[in-house]
C-alpha cells in the first residue's frame, strides 16, 4: 500500500518508505536474519540516495547513516569487500562520521588486510563513541563478530593482534 503512495507521490512518500524499510532492516538485525537485514538496508540505501541527489540538506545524513548500517551488515553477511566499499563512502560523504570507521577497520581486518586495519583504529583511538573510547565499540564488534562465526579462521591471528593493541593503548 506504501509502495504506490510513494509511486504516485515520491516527494511525500519515499522518505517514509525508507524510514520504515530501515527499520524492518533492524529488526531482521535484531533476530541475526543478516541476509534479510542487508536486503532492506540496500531499498532503504536506494531511496536515500535518490532524495540525496534531490534534496541534500536534508536526505545526505540519512544516506551517510544508511551506508555506515549497511557496512555493518555486510560484515555479518562476509561481504567484506562490500562493508569496506559502502564505508568508504559514507566517509568521503561525511568524513565527521567516525563511527562508520569501526565498520572500516573490521573489513581490512577480515580481509587480511592488518596494517591499513591497525593504522585506522590508531587514528581514532582518542574519540569517543557514545560516551565511551571507540576501541571499546572495536572490542564489542569484535566479540560479537567472534561469538557469530564471521571471523574467517585465517584471520583469527590478526583478530587478536589488534585486541592486543587495543587493550594497551593509553589514551
Amino acid at each position: 500500500m506504501v509502495k504506490p503512495l510513494a509511486e504516485n507521490n515520491p516527494d511525500t512518500y519515499k522518505p517514509s518508505c525508507a524510514w520504515i524499510l530501515g527499520h524492518i532492516g533492524d529488526r531482521y538485525a535484531n533476530i541475526n536474519q543478516y541476509s534479510k537485514a542487508e536486503e532492506y538496508y540496500l531499498k532503504t540505501l536506494k531511496i536515500y540516495k535518490q532524495l540525496a541527489v534531490t534534496n541534500p540538506e536534508t536526505f545526505l545524513p540519512y544516506y551517510v547513516e544508511s551506508l555506515g548500517n549497511i557496512s555493518y551488515y555486510a560484515i555479518f553477511n562476509s561481504h567484506f569487500t562490500d562493508a569496506e566499499r559502502y564505508a568508504n563512502e559514507a566517509l568521503s560523504l561525511d568524513s565527521t562520521q567516525t563511527w562508520v570507521k569501526t565498520n572500516l577497520v573490521t573489513s581490512l581486518l577480515f580481509q587480511g588486510r592488518y596494517a591499513e586495519a591497525e593504522q585506522i583504529a590508531l587514528e581514532i583511538m582518542n574519540i569517543e563513541l557514545n560516551g565511551k573510547p571507540i576501541k571499546d565499540a572495536i572490542l564489542e564488534d569484535l566479540n560479537d563478530f567472534e561469538s557469530k562465526g564471521i571471523i574467517p579462521s585465517d584471520r583469527m591471528a590478526d583478530v587478536e593482534r589488534l585486541r592486543k593493541v587495543l587493550l594497551n593503548y593509553e589514551q
